[in-house]
């Protein structure tokens, strides 16, 4: 997101090597000295010369609008740079990326430029006689552990051998690469790649085995998009070569996180990942030709910044890529169907309740068959991963798990007979009962707990929660306060009961606690019993993504006990806004619509992130009387969209009057927030 222009690859540090060793080793005093004595042609000096240049003015712009020595473009100028250097944005492409896109492309091509300089300064300064050379069959052979052409003729005579030489490197591990000269050669030669070549069944079946091999598959396609010759093969790749989108959700160029998406997939059919992938590993044994994945994977983004639906347009391209690769219809199908919904599995973990069985049923009838689910899975995943370093953790491994395993158990079932909520609660009191009955709990305790609890806690909680809350209120039955936090394993989240004498604003209060810790709310249920007490459930992770420790949950419980008795919020942390997040700020962005279920209305906000937002959100609905029952929380980069069930005090949907005083509080807190964390 923020590259440093000296010491990043393809940067200026790069240059400075190269001009260190044509000095020393050449006694030249220009570059041009490289093409001279044989180490570049003047194709490749115009482009190392022109890269160097932009450097240099992007360097020149960075100090002189940080006012002091700077070498990392970051966001706090990308955007004045990007209008220094002549960009306006466009329909589909802001200023920034366009110049961003421009530098990304322009390092590319420098650090492509450099590999290939320092292995012909290395193979110049050795002793030539001694090399190892041996036939690698056909058209190729091996110096020294580096594949190359045995004649510059070979890629004209037959350009199919330019997909074949990346396939002979998958399968031999012990290959170091491409020699410089072959690199140039395929560079020379990246003309050949037109529509005959496209069309050639020689040159997309070498393709489609490459794809097909055990090994080598991601670093291939690395090295052919490098080289070019990916964005030559498949022309709608070259339009997000080097592309990237101005927010702190995307953190790679739309070509590389396309690659990386393909290196999660074949990460999944190893065990050493399986602590950070714990599903992944299981599914992908059934997957029978994981190279239609990995197609799903190189089309899923790659009509990024055309205009329109990315989804839609991709789907397209890949059934138009998969024909052209002979692909049976059926398989052609899938990859395009997994192009066009690849954000269906993400977006309803994480926007809609997964404790109702209708959200359930709606997903499956879409995916239609676990064969898509397993697939479906497998490319969600990989894709959350491949987005950001910090974007996968736990919490979202856990909601994608709990919607595979509810979606295969429907369409196990079968569509035609959806499970309904009746089944549900029948299902999940039965199976809590059991569970407490062996672990020693009262009958008579349970029941009479159960019987002040309202109908929709029966299916909004799962039977582990219902036995966990349920036992932990019944074992200490002269409490006023039920608090207590457990780690939820193997999920890596915490569990937050908070079961007090209910009162307004205790939602509030409770998440201004959350905010003093620093916790990060990922969702909650908010319950009332009959007798008026709380039966709230929150899950909870630390700043670092991880189960809350012994002593923080300690801490928790203690701090909400004397919150508990509290009117109202606290006085909000003050924290500043980050770096970043200051240069991405949107106006809320705040709807209501009906509750299917007819209990209340339902508040969307999406707006942008800052420090202690539930809280704040939290306080504004208190002081306009409004009631909250459910709440999901979803961030997504400098964006956080979270979903609330509100009523009024009396469990009745908001007026529209009320609604409109709703939204007002809200971006009143929020700009006041807003004016005074920056």
């Amino acid at each position: 997101l923020e590259p440093n222009i000296k010491e990043g690859p393809g940067g200026l540090r790069d240059i400075q090597m190269i001009s260190w060793v044509t000095r020393r080793h050449l006694g030249a005093r220009t570059l041009h000295g490289l093409v001279e004595h044989g180490f570049l042609s003047v194709s490749e000096h115009r482009d190392l010369v022109g890269g160097r240049r932009l450097l240099w003015r992007v360097r020149f712009a960075l100090h002189l609008l940080a006012g002091r020595a700077e070498d990392r473009l970051l966001f706090d100028f990308q955007r004045q740079i990007a209008e220094r250097f002549g960009f306006r944005d466009g329909e589909t492409s802001l200023a920034v990326e366009q110049f961003m896109q421009l530098y990304y492309r322009t390092v590319m091509r420098l650090e492509r430029l450099n590999e290939s300089l320092l292995q012909l300064f290395q193979e110049a300064l050795a002793d030539r006689e001694k090399d190892d050379i041996h036939d690698l069959g056909g058209e190729f052979r091996v110096r020294n552990g580096y594949v190359e052409v045995a004649s510059d003729a070979v890629f004209p005579r037959r350009p199919a051998a330019l997909m074949e030489l990346f396939v002979r490197l998958a399968q031999d591990e012990s290959l170091k690469g491409v020699t410089a000269a072959t690199i140039r050669s395929i560079r020379d030669h990246l003309y050949l790649a037109d529509e005959e070549f496209r069309a050639d069944p020689e040159v997309n079946g070498c393709f489609l085995e490459l794809l097909r091999q055990p090994e080598g598959v991601y670093t291939q396609l690395q090295r052919m998009n490098r080289y070019g010759l990916l964005a030559a093969y498949i022309p709608a790749f070259e339009n997000i070569v080097g592309r990237m989108q101005y927010d702190l959700f995307h953190v790679y160029t739309v070509d590389q996180h396309t690659l990386f998406v393909v290196r999660n997939l074949r990460r999944f059919a190893y065990g050493k990942y399986q602590e950070r992938f714990p599903h992944t590993r299981e599914v992908y044994k059934r997957i029978a030709k994981p190279e239609l994945l990995y197609l799903a994977a190189m089309f899923h983004d790659i009509a990024k910044g055309r205009g329109g639906d990315h989804s839609e347009l991709g789907e397209i391209d890949a059934r138009e890529f998969c024909e052209r690769l002979a692909i049976e219809p059926g398989e052609r199908k899938m990859v395009a169907w997994l192009v066009r919904y690849h954000l269906l599995m993400s977006e309803t973990a994480q926007r809609k309740d997964l404790s109702d069985p209708k959200n359930i049923q709606a997903f499956a009838e879409l995916v239609g068959n676990t064969r898509y689910l397993d697939h479906l899975y497998l490319l969600t995943v990989a894709d959350i991963a491949g987005t950001s370093p910090k974007l996968w953790n736990n919490w979202k491994n856990k909601l994608l798990w709990e919607l595979y395993l509810a979606c295969g158990d429907a369409l196990r079932r079968g569509l035609e007979n959806p499970i309904k909520r009746a089944t549900r609660i029948r299902e999940t009191r039965s199976a809590a009962l059991s569970r407490l009955l062996r672990r020693g709990v009262d009958p008579n305790a349970i029941n009479e707990l159960w019987a002040t609890l309202p109908e929709y806690a029966f299916w909004r909680l799962s039977p582990d929660q219902l036995e966990w809350t349920s036992e932990t209120v019944v074992s200490e039955p002269g409490r006023d306060q039920h608090i207590a936090v457990r780690p939820v394993q193997p999920h890596g989240v915490s569990e937050l009961l908070v079961s007090v004498p209910d009162h307004d604003g205790l939602f509030a209060a409770v998440t201004s606690v959350l905010d003093e810790m620093g916790l990060d709310v990922m969702s909650a249920r908010v319950l009332t019993t009959n007798d008026r007490r709380s039966y709230d459930l929150f899950q909870l992770m630390d700043a670092h993504g991880e189960v809350i420790n012994e002593v923080d949950a300690a801490e928790l419980v203690s701090r909400l006990q004397d919150a508990a008795a509290e009117s109202g919020p606290r006085a909000p942390v003050e924290r500043k806004l980050s770096r970043q997040l200051r240069h991405f700020t949107m106006e809320p962005d705040i709807r209501f619509r009906k509750d299917p279920d007819g209990g209340g209305t339902v508040l969307r906000v999406d707006c942008s992130d800052q420090p202690g937002l539930l809280s704040r959100l939290a306080a504004a609905i208190f002081q306009q009387g409004v009631q909250v029952h459910n709440a999901r929380i979803a961030t997504f980069g400098e964006k956080v969209e979270d979903t609330f069930l509100v009523s009024d005090a009396e469990h009745r949907p908001l007026t529209a009057e009320a609604q409109e005083a709703l939204a007002d509080a809200i971006r009143r807190h929020l700009d006041d927030e807003q004016k005074r964390a920056s």
